[in-house]
């Protein structure tokens, strides 16, 4: 077949339909485009609104532990109010010794390191204390100081006999008197004090 020469108004259509066909073509990447496109910045909007409810939500933690803060603040001070100052630290020996001599206690105090306030505990001196005495006499005093020094924290507490209860008898005129001697006791304590 011989090839045949287009005629212009076959030009004409086959130029329109090639324009045509390239809008198309322009058309569909412009939409593939613009859908990818849209598919990407609806995925980072996703993306900020995930981000912008967590942070909302870390924000209403913060608020909520600020208002707890505010009141427990009262709470805090009437317990720092309970803990010893500095100079009634200096006196503690002494208190605690009077109240070991009342119940007729030997008593050995020393005060160890200061270690400053950290997260988890406050201010505290480390001490170092021994009484020893009868065991009922010992109890009372331990009762005493609970309830005076709320400060006080004793990590270490070891109990010995020092020694045993025994039965005396003594003759006095007709009568025989029984005298009960009962059983000694050391109390070794290692513990805190704690500071404003």
């Amino acid at each position: 077949m011989a090839k045949r020469k287009l005629n212009y108004f076959q030009k004409r259509i086959l130029f329109i339909l090639g324009i045509g066909l390239l809008i198309v073509i322009l058309l569909l990447f412009i939409f593939f485009y613009l859908r990818f496109d849209i598919l990407k910045r609806n995925k980072k909007i996703e993306e900020d609104k995930s981000e912008l409810l967590r942070r909302q939500q870390m924000m209403e933690r913060i608020q909520k532990l600020e208002s707890e803060i505010k009141e427990a603040d009262p709470y805090f001070l009437k317990l720092k109010d309970i803990l010893l100052s500095e100079t009634e630290v200096v006196n503690l020996e002494a208190q605690l010794k009077s109240i070991a001599l009342k119940y007729n206690l030997d008593f050995n105090f020393r005060f160890g390191t200061l270690n400053q306030e950290t997260t988890s505990e406050p201010k505290h001196y480390t001490f170092n204390l021994t009484i020893s005495g009868r065991l009922d006499n010992l109890i009372k005093w331990l009762e005493e100081i609970s309830q005076k020094y709320f400060s006080l924290r004793f990590d270490k507490v070891e109990i010995n006999q020092t020694k045993e209860g025994s039965v005396s008898k003594t003759k006095k005129g007709n009568e025989i008197i029984t005298q009960t001697i009962p059983p000694s006791y050391e109390i070794k304590i290692v513990g805190k004090v704690y500071l404003r």
